[in-house]
């Protein structure tokens, strides 16, 4: 029953919030006593990097980098410029980085991280793709050529590429856009075999984004103590869980051989007496070495686990699928991933007084209107991506049952 102005209303409601969640301004001064009071065996060594956009008075990025585990999820590794403190610099060995095709990245990763293989996540390439080509033929050309795990194909694809568009004065070609990227950034078929995996592309790092959604406008270190508790919540529940399992390899894993075994039903194997199968199935002829663990297909030497051609060749010698699976996607490697804690952080009074001088917040100017809080949607992007779109199906009227109009009309 009390009446008050707007402006009254407004500046209760900000402390209010500064009450709960924090003063943004304070806690960028106290940055450094957070940091000073505040793990990778067994993690696969394939590193996503992506950044979101944070939503808070001050803006800024948030930048993650995310591997996969042995059951294929989810493994938060580091945020911000934590990334050369966990995995160190240099030649560090066999690690693959997947990003959006930033160029800046490909000359950074080259120089802070020798002799590591760089891929960009085929979905943004696609969309860079769709915004120069407008043709729906060179998409599923665009497809056929980047998604193929065997060089002759590759080699084969590019060439109905070139074919397909031909050149026109000075524009670009769609096979020409492609080659001015090295091949080992795009092609399946010229991916390294030393990490064991054909992922593309980076739709972990945006699922991260969407994990955290809920505290990007929230103030600096409030954000930080969200991501914290989020990630020692699921280093936990993901080690009990595992514990608990009884296989000897991750479940989605065995699931995936599940699948891949029914369809080597359909192949016929013929083996030459030493150590090869001439696999047939699927209008090709594979050959199978099991001692290499490597199929002329590229998938078995890629990934680590056996192609429908290695599976029906295993199973004719009477012998286990399991047993030519790679020990990246074993339990054990699971739980060394995730045989870290990070450990609780006590309340601002009790933090570490650092000693390093108070951060400002960074200068941001202010822009006209509301601030905009959802994402930017790409162009062929559903609005609700949980709803079937109707857009391409025939209208059918439930009255006379005939196309082209509805009951209403």
């Amino acid at each position: 029953m009390v009446n008050i102005s707007s402006k009254k209303a407004y500046r209760t409601k900000r402390k209010v919030r500064e009450a709960i969640k924090g003063c943004a301004m304070e806690q960028y001064e106290r940055l450094w006593d957070y940091a000073a009071t505040s793990f990778l065996a067994g993690c696969r060594s394939i590193i996503g990097l992506d950044g979101c956009f944070l939503k808070s008075p001050f803006g800024g990025q948030l930048l993650a980098a995310l591997g996969r585990d042995g059951n294929d999820n989810m493994f938060p590794i580091a945020i911000a410029i934590e990334l050369i403190t966990h995995i160190g610099r240099g030649n560090v060995g066999p690690y693959i980085f997947i990003s959006d095709k930033q160029k800046g990245l490909v000359h950074a990763i080259e120089e802070l991280f020798l002799g590591v293989e760089h891929r960009f996540c085929l979905k943004h390439l696609l969309e860079n793709f769709k915004a120069k080509f407008k043709d729906s033929e060179l998409r599923e050309l665009f497809w056929a050529t980047v998604s193929t795990t065997i060089v002759d194909d590759f080699k084969r694809a590019l060439t109905a590429l070139e074919i397909a568009q031909l050149q026109n004065g000075e524009n670009l070609t769609t096979a020409a856009w492609l080659k001015r990227l090295s091949y080992h950034l795009w092609s399946r078929a010229h991916y390294g075999i030393a990490v064991k995996t054909d992922i593309s592309v980076n739709n972990l790092n945006e699922s991260f984004n969407n994990y955290i959604s809920k505290a990007r406008d929230e103030p600096i270190v409030t954000l930080f103590e969200f991501f914290r508790r989020k990630v020692m919540q699921r280093l936990t529940l993901k080690r009990q869980g595992m514990e608990k399992y009884g296989g000897k390899f991750c479940p989605n894993i065995i699931e995936k051989l599940a699948k891949s075994v029914q369809k080597s039903k359909h192949c016929i194997a013929v083996f030459d007496g030493i150590d090869s199968f001439e696999v047939d199935g699927f209008n090709r002829t594979s050959v199978v070495n099991l001692q290499h663990r490597s199929c002329s297909c590229g998938a078995f030497q890629l990934t680590g686990i056996s192609c429908v051609h290695a599976i029906f060749a295993i199973q004719s010698m009477r012998m286990k699928v399991e047993n030519y699976v790679d020990e990246f996607y074993s339990k054990e490697a699971y739980l060394r991933a995730y045989a870290y804690s990070i450990g609780a952080v006590p309340s601002k009074e009790h933090w570490i007084d650092s000693g390093m001088q108070l951060l400002n917040p960074p200068f941001v100017k202010k822009k006209p209107g509301r601030p905009k809080k959802l994402r930017r949607r790409g162009p062929d992007e559903p609005r609700d991506p949980q709803r079937a779109s109707k857009k391409a199906l025939t209208l059918y009227c439930k009255r006379c049952l005939k196309a082209g109009h509805n009951r209403r009309t």
